[in-house]
């Protein structure tokens, strides 16, 4: 017999994310019981109770694990992983719990795992809540294995401190910490603060002009949408704000080393700077609901940042989106000379740090970046070419235009808002017949369908507008909350 899951297992579950690694070792011992809750061929389902640390009163969380257990691919070995704590918990922002919970599955073996029945759980905790929750009664830290028993300081001899032990303490002191405020004094200057080792991609110095160009003379919307949320932070609370100025906030060089570093849009960076931010492909469900009479906002932001739904179109999104863009790229040239695409990573503007755009490409006219590049791959081109996929298409009317009121008029007006881009060209790619086992598209039969959406300065004023109030009156509130709850 062997474990569930293996180091490697952990490792993947981590995404990157140091700080459910360390509290979720520590959490192992909350572990109330754990055992295998259903079984279907590969596919092993366990469920666990785990006591809460920061509130020992409250009901403790449910965590489920689902293992496909010969699986080989790490990256497929868990396959879904949940929690009933306020952070949700999925695979790329794994809580404490749930992570407490994969290790103890990596220390034990499986033959060590029972299996539960329908009331074992309930049963389980009825009757070990009185002990579990004997080991959080308050003892004196003298008590604690780990304390070192000494003697009382008024009985020990202390040596006189001499002029060199002085000395000697202060340089040590001045060494470990260099930016106080006492090696300030003494040294005179601050040392220069360490700056962490980030992959990313070779510097580009046309895509670092283009990034300080949009930053340092941003769309005058901007400017007027920073005012807004500054008055909206000061109405926030205390806590709200740390959290803000903590992990949201940020400076010019951090968002350009973010924008150079995520031109794959698949690395941890990419998704770290995504998590609390409104981007672009959310902006609109968010700017829709907002108007919502009765709305639930706890299990809309925690469905909104999970983005746990997938679907076959956004699969061929993915897929074929390399395809799309020469495709467009090879059609376009012949009517525009000098003209090439340019990946770029995620765009975040310190000025509104809160909102962060990812274009699937730029487009450089004469080495110029002259218009935001957005791509859909509709699975109806399967069949359909460009010139009639506009009737299959809900968000195209029947003129081939982008309709006004869907999420991706609002992402490209979004985008073009904060690149400082008076020009989006909005594309259908249509792959024509694919087989399933080889994708890859016929050059003879694949087509695009070309829309130029120009900037809408009212729309993107009302839009930036009330995403502001999204932010700092729900958004904000509920990133705060969580975070207090210690699971990200």
């Amino acid at each position: 017999m062997a474990p569930y899951l293996e180091l490697e297992h952990i490792c993947h579950a981590q995404q990157g994310f140091l700080r459910p690694l360390v509290e979720g070792r520590l959490a192992v011992e909350n572990i109330v019981t754990i055992g295998v809750k259903s079984r279907r061929g590969n596919e092993v389902e366990i469920e666990a109770i785990v006591v809460r640390s920061t509130n020992i009163n409250k009901d403790p969380v449910t965590v489920n694990v689902c293992i496909m257990y010969k699986e080989a691919v790490v990256e497929k070995r868990i396959k879904d992983i949940s929690c009933t704590c306020p952070a949700g918990a999925c695979k790329k922002h794994c809580c404490k719990h749930a992570m407490a919970v994969i290790i103890h599955l990596e220390r034990k073996d499986e033959s060590e795992i029972e299996v539960l029945t329908c009331t074992d759980t309930k049963q389980v905790w009825d009757k070990l809540k009185e002990s579990t929750m004997s080991k959080f009664d308050p003892v004196p830290v003298s008590e604690f294995c780990c304390f070192p028993k000494t003697t009382p300081v008024y009985r020990r001899r202390v040596n006189k401190v001499t002029p060199d032990l002085l000395a000697r303490v202060k340089e040590v002191s001045l060494k470990a910490h260099p930016q106080s405020e006492a090696a300030i004094f003494w040294i005179g200057v601050r040392e220069p603060k360490a700056v962490e080792p980030q992959v990313m991609a070779c510097p580009s110095p046309r895509l670092t002009t283009f990034f300080q160009d949009a930053v340092s003379e941003p769309y005058y919307l901007v400017n007027k949408a920073h005012q807004l949320s500054q008055e909206l932070l000061a109405k926030c609370s205390p806590a709200e704000r740390e959290y803000y100025a903590q992990n949201i906030v940020l400076s010019t060089d951090e968002a350009l080393q973010i924008f150079l570093g995520t031109t794959e849009q698949d690395n941890s960076t990419w998704d770290g700077a995504r998590f609390g931010r409104i981007t672009g492909s959310i902006s609109y469900e968010l700017f829709t609901y907002y108007l919502n009479k009765t709305p639930d906002w706890e299990n809309k932001l925690t469905g909104v940042f999970e983005n746990r739904y997938k679907n076959d179109a956004m699969a061929a999104g993915n897929l074929y989106e390399s395809y799309a863009l020469k495709k467009y790229v090879l059609e376009e040239s012949k009517k525009q000379a000098g003209l090439e695409s340019v990946k770029v990573g995620i765009l975040i503007n310190p000025l509104l740090p809160w909102l962060g755009f990812s274009a699937d490409a730029v487009i450089c006219i004469n080495n110029v970046v002259s218009k935001l590049w957005e791509n859909k791959t509709p699975v109806a081109g399967r069949r359909v070419n460009a010139s009639g996929i506009c009737k299959h298409l809900a968000y195209m009317n029947k003129e081939g235009k982008l309709k006004h009121k869907c999420p991706h008029y609002g992402q490209v007006q979004l985008g073009m808002v904060l690149l400082n881009l008076q020009v989006c060209d909005f594309t259908v790619y249509c792959t024509g017949p694919v087989l399933p086992l080889k994708p890859k598209p016929n050059p003879l039969i694949e087509s695009v369908h070309v829309e130029t959406v120009v900037i809408n300065h009212t729309f993107c004023d009302k839009y930036l507008k009330r995403l502001c109030h999204v932010y700092f009156e729900k958004i904000l509130p509920w990133l705060t909350e969580i975070s207090e709850e210690g699971d990200h």
